[in-house]
């Protein structure tokens, strides 16, 4: 039992706590909801968090404007500080985390449960409160249905009857159920509903709070408790919903992953690796019926086009002339953009064929871990090409121990190693770089060994000008040491673009998207911001939208952004996706090619000169077009006029937005610049196949 001081105390004290969430976010539904889990930083509660934002958590906030699920947790009894550094680390990359001040575990889910009610009553008072455990999955387009229908002052769920044990029963299971009939409205049972999926109106958490305070000590399993006799105490009706599916027991896992999910609110008690298969099941059937709709849609157009050229037999009908004109276009643009995905796709299978031939040889990058313990010598030795990317954090350099493993292991090979060296900050890896390989020379009296060869690889040209203006103009004694390795005709460009599934889009957004590293280090936010703040009531008027998205790794807080921005949805942040999985990867490339434009708002002066911006090959990559200057034209050359959106003389880029977004011929245009894109995609993969059939000459 837990007394009224325990019940005080757990709501009381927030060791992550969320301030003002549900203002935060534009919430049309008025619905948060908030799932039990437990201080696992691996393990079964983290996939399914894991699971949770890689699937329905994302749908719901990013298709129906839901904000993020919270995770509700405790603390943990195990290795507890460094368990709650970790939690912290957790709580920075998703900003989902709700824990409170006690030990995370079964005895303790009332504890838990009337803390988050509390909370909820504090925080959001007028909204509806979707309380589930980590092992459900839910159904976000049927559960809003559900709340739209539902208005009564009742508890919503599966209900399920209580039913007392007598007192000295041996059942493990009724001596844990047993509570003292003090505690009962009824002598036998009641009815409560059972906590892995309730649904509590705005109207009812506030008499609930109140209720367990008053009624205090609280039985310590929850649902039986706050759902149950605390309910029945405050004559709240408990509402049963026939479509929230029990695995097991209301349909088995081969009936789930058929269209009956498609009809459910919530599946309960399911495992997270069939929950990973329903969902798979489901996000397929959806894009089938989509499929459907499309095919549909077409059809009516060409009967409609048919029923055009009958009545044109009869009279003139200018107005279903233009219709049929209309939908023409739209054929005619999705038969542009076919062909497009079709010489990408055959080009991208010509490379794949091709670096399959020379597969042994391309490309191998190596850790420090693998350079030294993870690799036998005999397979170390059987590579030829190796390729690093500068990084000044781990001491000893892994190019450093490389290059003395291939002197000790792999001399007697009769092998030319050929060590590709990646520049990506060129001012600042240049000198690092020239150093590893000084104080390697320095073990053979300043000679490059014949069995190794070292050359650059730059990603943009105008980092390869720079290197190569650096290496001219190196001091003497660098100049030497770069002769004798023939650096000068060594640095390469690689352009680091690659073919992705490209998403066709039905609807005109007027989204513009900022993605990279989300800080005010490498982007101009601030600009941004000013520059927004100043056309807000445009910006508005014409529905025009910023979308700042990044991967989990490259997100920081705070951001220079004004909250106004934020508040009236003229700036969107997610920076929630896992880059370290393809299903992140492809949600993450399809918001970018749901955009009408990508702004680079690249803060730093380097991205010129000497850093490569990843939002160049980002925009290549998924057919977006670049909102640009002539300044950024000039320094990357790889792009020109007819593929980007280019701003006039003083334009800011609120302004800019504004007018490519007004355009009155805007689809025309987007479709112009995305094939320029994908005609400077091609000429990419080509110039790179050239320089990795130029690598072969090491290799034979």
């Amino acid at each position: 039992m837990h007394t009224r001081r325990d019940l005080r105390l757990s709501s009381k004290n927030l060791l992550i706590k969320k301030i003002n969430f549900c203002t935060e976010y534009s919430n049309p539904h008025n619905l948060i909801v908030v799932v039990k889990s437990a201080a696992e930083v691996s393990g079964i509660h983290y996939e399914r968090r894991k699971f949770i934002r890689e699937s329905w958590g994302l749908d719901a906030s990013q298709k129906y404007e839901i904000p993020p699920v919270l995770f509700a947790i405790g603390k943990s009894k195990f290795n507890a500080s460094i368990y709650q550094q970790l939690l912290e680390v957790e709580e920075e990359q998703f900003h989902d985390i709700l824990q409170f001040d006690f030990i995370d575990n079964y005895s303790n889910l009332t504890l838990k449960t009337v803390a988050v009610l509390k909370w909820f009553s504090q925080q959001c008072p007028n909204f509806t409160l979707v309380y589930i455990n980590d092992d459900t999955m839910i159904n976000v387009k049927n559960l809003l249905i559900h709340l739209k229908q539902s208005n009564e002052m009742a508890i919503y769920g599966q209900v399920r009857e209580y039913l007392e044990f007598e007192r000295g029963s041996s059942d493990p299971i009724a001596q844990g159920l047993l509570t003292p009939k003090s505690q009962l409205a009824s002598d036998s049972f009641l009815d409560y509903i059972y906590g892995a999926f309730v649904i509590y109106p705005p109207q009812v958490i506030i008499p609930l709070v109140r209720e367990i305070f008053d009624s205090a000590p609280a039985f310590w399993i929850e649902d039986i408790y706050v759902n149950g006799i605390v309910a029945e105490k405050l004559k709240l009706i408990r509402k049963n919903l026939v479509n929230i599916l029990q695995v097991g027991k209301s349909y088995g896992v081969s009936d789930l992953m058929s269209s009956v999910f498609t009809k459910a609110i919530a599946i309960i008690d399911c495992d997270v690796n069939y929950q990973r298969k329903i969902w798979k099941n489901h996000t397929a059937v959806a894009l089938l019926f989509e499929q459907r709709k499309r095919k549909k849609l077409f059809l009516a157009g060409i009967l409609l086009c048919f029923l055009f050229f009958i009545r044109r037999l009869v009279f003139s009908s200018s107005g279903l002339k233009s219709l049929c004109n209309a939908f023409t276009n739209v054929t005619r643009d999705a038969s542009i953009a076919l062909k497009a995905r079709i010489r990408l796709q055959s080009l991208y299978e010509m490379t794949s064929m091709w670096m399959n031939q020379v597969y042994p040889f391309l490309p191998f990058e190596w850790s420090y871990e693998s350079s030294t313990n993870g690799i036998d010598d005999n397979k170390f030795c059987m590579q030829n090409l190796i390729i690093f990317t500068t990084s000044q954090k781990d001491s000893p350099a892994p190019i450093l121990l490389v290059l003395k493993r291939l002197d000790e292991k792999c001399r007697s090979s009769d092998r030319i190693y050929f060590i590709l060296i990646q520049v990506n900050e060129a001012h600042v890896d240049l000198p690092f770089d020239i150093s590893i390989i000084r104080e390697y020379l320095s073990f053979h009296n300043n000679t490059m060994p014949n069995h190794i060869q070292i050359h650059f690889l730059t990603l943009s040209k105008h980092v390869q000008k720079f290197t190569t203006n650096w290496i001219e103009n190196a001091d003497n004694e660098t100049k030497i040491l770069l002769d004798k390795l023939k650096t000068i005709h060594r640095i390469h460009l690689w352009l680091p673009i690659f073919p992705i599934k490209l998403s066709r889009q039905n609807r005109m957004p007027k989204q513009f998207v900022v993605q990279g590293t989300v800080t005010h280090v490498r982007k101009n936010y601030s600009g941004l911001s000013q520059s927004l703040l100043k056309s807000a009531d445009q910006l508005k008027k014409t529905n025009v939208t910023v979308l700042i998205i990044s991967g989990l790794d490259y997100y920081k807080f705070p951001l220079p952004v004004d909250a106004k921005l934020i508040n009236q949805s003229i700036i969107q942040i997610r920076a929630k996706y896992m880059l370290d999985t393809p299903v992140g990867y492809q949600e993450y490339y399809s918001e970018i090619q749901s955009s009408i434009g990508m702004l680079p708002l690249l803060g730093n002066k380097h991205y010129y000169k000497s850093v490569a911006s990843s939002t160049i090959p980002s925009s290549i990559i998924n057919r977006t077009p670049l909102v640009v200057d002539e300044k950024l034209l000039e320094a990357y050359p790889i792009l020109n006029k007819q593929s980007v959106w280019v701003k006039l003389q003083n334009e800011d880029d609120a302004q800019a937005m504004i007018r490519i977004s007004n355009s009155k011929y805007l689809y025309q245009e987007l479709q112009e610049r995305q094939a320029a894109l994908v005609q400077i995609a091609e000429d990419s993969y080509r110039h790179n196949i050239q320089l990795l059939k130029s690598f072969e000459i090491f290799f034979t």
